[in-house]
């Protein structure tokens, strides 16, 4: 058998999807990141280009980020993504500037299946590692869903 080394140019003509990266046109091969129905709609994303997590990319008009460590294999690389579709808008340098985020407040329980909130009041956000993100303090504040947050940490 082949190894994907060999083959990713043919699995990338055949199967490949189309996404945008820092600008970018790319194919890529996507894949369900889980068999079962689950709150986030995971995926594994693998290109022959190197790529680092946190990258927002672009697939069917939505946005996606890079949640998990990139895996180098066969001279392809290969991570986990989730859809990024929430965005947050902050007063930066004297303009609004709007960031693509995850929301993630919401876990399974491993009793009953049930979903439960991880501390009432607050939301969780995950957004890419930039210069301006990164400068966020805490107590600074934003709207969303129709109430005034604070970062805390």
């Amino acid at each position: 058998m082949k190894k994907l080394n060999n083959q990713i140019d043919f699995f990338l003509n055949e199967f490949g999807r189309d996404i945008i990266m820092k600008g970018n046109a790319k194919k890529v091969i996507l894949s369900d990141a889980s068999t079962k129905p689950s709150f986030f709609d995971d995926k594994y994303i693998r290109m022959k280009e190197a790529y680092g997590t946190g990258n927002i990319l672009e697939y069917q008009s939505a946005k996606w980020m890079v949640v998990s460590q990139v895996v180098a294999d066969n001279n392809t690389y290969k991570a986990k993504i989730r859809r990024a579709d929430w965005q947050i808008s902050f007063y930066i340098q004297n303009v609004i500037q709007k960031f693509y985020c995850i929301v993630d407040n919401m876990e399974a329980t491993i009793e009953e299946g049930k979903i439960i909130s991880t501390v009432a009041g607050e939301i969780k956000l995950i957004f890419q590692a930039t210069d301006n993100t990164n400068s966020l303090a805490i107590d600074r504040r934003f709207i969303k869903f129709g109430s005034a947050w604070k970062i805390t940490g």
